[in-house]
């Protein structure tokens, strides 16, 4: 056993206590605390110094009793605290906000009309003490383009200066929902005592049984959501972010990744997929501090937009949009501009030179960006 899993495993009895769904107290109380520790030790936010917030938000009220209800934000005191949620729509339409029954979501939320998903979210978002909540698809009007092109540039914003997004990970429609049953023998470690130690404090083993690479690849990397191209973005641009997996919650923001198995710190081994998947978030987080035309720069971008090629969209019109807040938020810290996912600097000539690797590209009858652009390509 190396020191860094030795180091990951939990030291609090209350921690290992046996809870067969992902919606449970003791789930419940590990996220609170890796949000409240995120809150008083990390610098993960970022600044919003004028107070923005997205246009509508979900206002839950201040206890499960209230009803929910959209608001316009022009209405709220600043600054204000938001969660966002990231979620498959799937086949079957989640509850939408239309010019029909938008004064009646002003009122009212029908608790009918939310699917388990939406419902869940309502329950993460009071569980953690948060009021508001954004979700795309009753905080922005459907079917209505004037909205959509008001709405759709600033969603990069909406995730990046929000509190934390919730992922519903593993479910690929609204009836999948948040929360999920799981065998815990399969999650929680098998803590065996030791009388070995690295350090003065004897330590136990820890033992799973079963493979935690395979185990995770199911649960995040390879579930439904993470599919999306949209969900690419929402991911790398939230400061914190809550995962719903089917086996377990996780913790990813800008200092730690945590989950039930390891709630003081993910190691590096065994979990190399776990790491792998949240490579693309630090590489971003990472361009962050590095100058735009240095080489790590470059090669970073390139990765990046290499793993969001990967992804899928419904409507491939989508692709720039559901990837504007990436370049977005690197051209507001860096002194240079970009086009169509294409940095105009002194790296333009070797950003030209981009090819599809994996698979042949179709090129799509529509418009969707110049030729010189990796984005005209379907």
């Amino acid at each position: 056993m190396t020191a860094e899993v030795a180091a990951s495993i939990p030291r609090e009895e209350s921690v290992l206590a046996l809870n067969t769904n992902t919606g449970s107290e003791q789930a419940f109380s590990l996220a609170q605390k890796f949000l409240t520790d995120c809150l008083k030790s990390h610098d993960c936010s970022m600044p919003n110094e004028n107070g923005w917030a997205p246009t509508r938000l979900i206002d839950l009220g201040e206890s499960p009793s209230n009803v929910a209800k959209l608001v316009h934000s022009r209405s709220l005191q600043r600054p204000v605290r938001w969660m966002t949620l990231s979620h498959c729509w799937g086949l079957k339409q989640p509850c939408i906000l239309l010019e029909t029954n938008i004064k009646q979501f002003m009122k009212e939320i029908p608790h009918s009309e939310l699917s388990k998903t939406f419902t869940d979210a309502f329950v993460i978002a009071r569980r953690l003490g948060v009021r508001y909540l954004w979700i795309d698809s009753i905080c922005i009007i459907q079917h209505s383009e004037d909205d959509w092109r008001r709405e759709a540039p600033t969603m990069g914003k909406v995730y990046s200066l929000s509190l934390c997004t919730i992922s519903a990970s593993h479910a690929a429609d609204g009836s999948g929902g948040c929360f999920s049953d799981r065998d815990p023998w399969t999650v929680l470690p098998c803590v065996i005592p030791s009388p070995f130690s690295m350090d003065s404090e004897a330590r136990p083993f820890l033992l799973h049984g079963e493979n935690l690479d395979a185990r995770w690849k199911s649960d995040i990397p390879d579930a439904p959501l993470h599919k999306r191209a949209w969900v690419f973005q929402e991911r790398l641009l939230s400061p914190r972010t809550l995962y719903f997996g089917r086996q377990q919650i996780l913790w990813a923001c800008g200092q730690h990744e945590l989950c039930e198995s390891f709630p003081e710190g993910v190691p590096s081994q065994p979990a190399t997929i776990w790491w792998q998947f949240i490579g693309d978030r630090r590489r971003f987080r990472n361009m962050l501090l590095e100058s735009a035309g240095t080489k790590p720069f470059e090669a970073a971008w390139s990765e990046t937009v290499k793993m969001y090629t990967k992804t899928q969209l419904t409507f491939p019109s989508d692709r720039q949009v559901a990837f504007s807040g990436l370049p977005g938020q690197l051209q507001d810290k860096r002194n240079t501009k970009q086009a169509y996912g294409v940095w105009i600097d002194e790296s333009l000539p070797w950003a030209l030179l981009w090819g599809a690797q994996e698979k042949v590209f179709a090129r799509p009858n529509d418009y969707l960006a110049p030729s010189w652009s990796w984005m005209t390509l379907n």
